[in-house]
């Protein structure tokens, strides 16, 4: 409190508190930035993939000299920009790429996700039916996916939800 009664460039004290304030924050934001995801910058996970597929949007128009793309985003773009991150996540829970993961069947498609094979190889269903993408069940990327398809679907069930996911 001697520095009350001084002009403020006089003041040591408060100068290097205000230093050691500044240096803790820039620590603790710091730290804080690394211990999120990269892709979950908010709660909502069609804002999440907005936000990839417009900063991939961004990096190919920042790239090519030739001509760019404006507008709104497009259904591929949307599309890789999921994939994309499904990819990471996967990257991220399966770090070893093994045959068999917790006795389940995994092969890796030609999009680059992992995908279950199941008892259903030669039934004449989907794709994405037959062979679904590897999903980890508690990622907080999952939980956002579940929880915007619930709401979605007007609270559908458990079994209705799996097969649109």
């Amino acid at each position: 409190m001697s520095c009350l009664h001084e002009a403020p460039e006089h003041c040591t004290e408060l100068t290097t508190m205000s230093a050691e304030m500044t240096s803790s924050l820039v620590t603790s934001s710091v730290h804080q930035e690394h211990s999120r995801e990269w892709y979950l910058r908010t709660s909502s996970y069609i804002k999440n993939i907005r936000i990839v597929a417009w900063i991939r949007h961004f990096m190919s128009n920042s790239k090519h000299s030739g001509p760019k793309q404006t507008g709104i985003l497009s259904v591929q773009e949307f599309s890789e920009a999921e994939t994309l991150i499904v990819r990471s996540i996967q990257r991220e829970e399966f770090p070893n790429e093994a045959k068999t993961l917790k006795n389940l069947l995994v092969d890796k498609a030609s999009d680059g996700l992992l995908h279950v094979r199941t008892k259903l190889t030669h039934s004449l269903q989907a794709e994405g039916f037959r062979y679904p993408v590897l999903l980890p069940s508690g990622h907080p990327f999952v939980i956002l996916m579940i929880r915007w398809y619930h709401l979605t679907f007007y609270d559908a069930g458990t079994q209705f939800l799996l097969s649109k996911i």
